[in-house]
């Protein structure tokens, strides 16, 4: 339209109007076009604190973590060996793992899911039970008792939600020489194999009461174990019971149950179905001791995973610790018994929406999260107690888009970002540059007389 008007504007002067309405309207478009580079100048200016200061992923302190949020280096995690932060240096000791081992005796690898025959072990902060609830998966989940605290060790395939996950993570040779893994985006030690739950070491019985003599010799059974009521006359019924690994192992007796009432909904048996915001839940915990004797135990009960939804209202005579690990004193159980501790929830209103995930990059696939921010309270006590919570549009939005969208980082947008203010830019230039000229033609032709 420019190039008609101005070609045409010597061979017939009354176009000088159209020229004249031309050049307003260009006017007006610029002033558009010139809001609108600002606009996306704006949006490129406040990407680069994207590239600059990237955004850190919401799940990056997952409570299974072994070490909250991950390291991103092989010195960052000797750092927190040689602080023993969150007790990594005292975690590695048990799988005889020193931070000299960690400095001179590792390489950054990448592992996948499904290595050495499907038989890597993770080992987290948080129990799944036998099925992890996220995949359906089998954990074969084993109790790992480090310094006073139990840990979980289960199969690093249970946590795929496709065919197979890769992670990085240190390989580490322990003082035998055995590899072992620690996984960068939460800390978690990984091994070769299923772990072996350590029988605890058996007490030294004491010598069998030789019977007094008597004036009429008689032999009389031997009571080959004393500290068992009754008389055995077999080193085969020493056992308090027959899953005991030795004389001393009561622990082995000891049989955990829980159940969960959703008193506010009037749900005797809350297992699998759905809580709403304010319910309040009562958990009971039911230890049995099948032993023939009497056994002396702690009982514990993690509740990180619960505690993403609700808040303790009553803990019944425990103690919760900083790592959400409710307690109760050391009790005595007498042979058949069977010990009961509560805890009263109530879930949290709102529903906390947040997103569900833990540290990913283009890489590697995300650290097991333990089921963390999934719409369920997982509880396990023996048996598993899963309580769903209602979904709402942006938990749905998640669970549909996350494995659809691109992977697009900072740095994508920014080259989108820039393509954008470049086009947008350029046609304010041009505008500007056009209603210039009109207003350079229509000044020309006024002044010369439309000559």
């Amino acid at each position: 339209m420019f190039n008609k008007l101005v070609s045409n504007l010597p061979f017939n002067p009354s176009l000088i109007n159209q020229v004249s309405f031309y050049a307003k309207r260009l006017k007006q478009e610029t002033s558009v076009r010139r809001l609108g580079f600002i606009l996306v100048a704006l949006t490129m200016f406040l990407q680069l604190f994207a590239v600059f200061s990237p955004a850190q992923p919401t799940l990056a302190r997952a409570g299974n973590d072994i070490i909250p949020g991950g390291v991103k280096s092989k010195n960052e995690l000797l750092q927190h060996c040689l602080r023993n932060d969150n007790e990594l240096a005292t975690i590695l000791a048990h799988f005889a793992i020193s931070c000299n081992n960690v400095a001179n005796n590792s390489a950054v690898t990448t592992i996948h899911s499904n290595d050495d025959s499907n038989q890597l072990y993770s080992m987290g902060r948080q129990p799944q039970g036998q099925v992890n609830v996220g995949t359906g998966k089998p954990t074969n989940e084993v109790a790992v008792p480090i310094g006073g605290t139990t840990y979980y060790m289960r199969q690093l395939s249970s946590w795929d939600s496709r065919s197979v996950s890769t992670y990085t993570a240190l390989s580490v040779g322990n003082a035998f020489g055995v590899q072992y893994f620690i996984l960068f985006s939460c800390g978690n030690i990984v091994q070769h194999g299923k772990p072996t739950p350590t029988p605890p070491p058996a007490k030294p019985v004491p010598p069998p009461v030789k019977p007094t003599p008597k004036p009429t010799p008689k032999p009389q059974p031997v009571d080959v174990c004393p500290l068992v009521p009754g008389l055995q006359t077999k080193k085969s019924q020493c056992p308090p019971c027959p899953q005991s690994a030795n004389d001393n192992d009561v622990s082995s007796c000891l049989v955990p149950a829980k159940k969960a009432k959703n008193v506010t909904q009037d749900i005797s048996n809350a297992n699998n179905t759905t809580a709403k915001a304010s319910d309040t839940i009562v958990y009971t915990l039911l230890l049995k001791n099948t032993a023939k004797i009497s056994a002396k135990t702690t009982v514990t009960e993690n509740m990180a995973d619960v505690l993403e939804y609700a808040d303790i209202t009553n803990l019944h005579g425990g103690k919760l610790s900083n790592q959400n690990v409710l307690s109760w004193p050391e009790q005595t159980i007498r042979a058949g018994d069977t010990a009961s501790h509560q805890i009263t929830i109530k879930v949290k209103d709102p529903v906390p929406q947040t997103p569900a995930g833990c540290p990913t990059d283009n890489v590697v696939s995300s650290c097991p999260k333990s089921g963390s921010f999934d719409l369920i309270m997982t509880n396990v006590y023996g048996n598993t107690i899963n309580i769903k919570l209602p979904p709402t549009i942006l938990k749905t939005t998640e669970t549909v888009t996350t494995t659809t969208l691109p992977n697009t980082g900072p740095g994508i947008g920014l080259v989108a970002g820039f393509t954008l203010t470049a086009i947008v830019g350029y046609f304010f230039a041009r505008s500007r540059l056009l209603a210039k000229e009109l207003d350079i033609v229509r000044t020309e032709y006024t002044t010369s007389g439309g000559l």
